[in-house]
């Protein structure tokens, strides 16, 4: 397994989720709807994610198990980058637009997945 460095150098080469995060963070029409949805949807799937039951679903199944180790890995190396002097720009544009819309801190991270994969799937489109 790549050490931490050679991870947020493999984030930095293929910049994927950066790039959703800062397409949202440019759509006003995706900040209302991350900013209308995230108590009800995002907020309530990061926890059930992170809960017992996200445990279960990993003893249930294995591939599960694989995509949320992988899920967590990325999320919580794309949080080290942006507490970097390269990832400060994007950090203090998350804060400034999405303010208390968002938390960083609990759940392993698991906003920024969600907000990556609201731009990768469209934000329009229903979760």
């Amino acid at each position: 397994m790549p050490d931490l460095g050679e991870q947020l150098s493999a984030i930095l080469q293929n910049p994927e989720a950066q790039q959703n995060i800062r397409a949202l963070l440019e759509n006003p029409a995706a900040v209302r709807q991350w900013k209308s949805d995230r108590r009800v949807m995002n907020l309530s799937l990061t926890r059930i994610y992170t809960s017992e039951i996200g445990r279960l679903g990993e003893e249930m199944c294995p591939f599960f198990c694989q995509y949320k180790q992988k899920s967590t890995r990325a999320c919580g190396i794309t949080y080290q980058w942006l507490h970097t002097p390269a990832g400060a720009g994007l950090l203090e544009r998350l804060n400034r637009i999405l303010g208390d819309s968002m938390d960083l801190e609990h759940c392993n991270h698991a906003e920024l997945e969600s907000l990556s994969m609201m731009m990768k799937k469209g934000w329009d489109t229903p979760v």
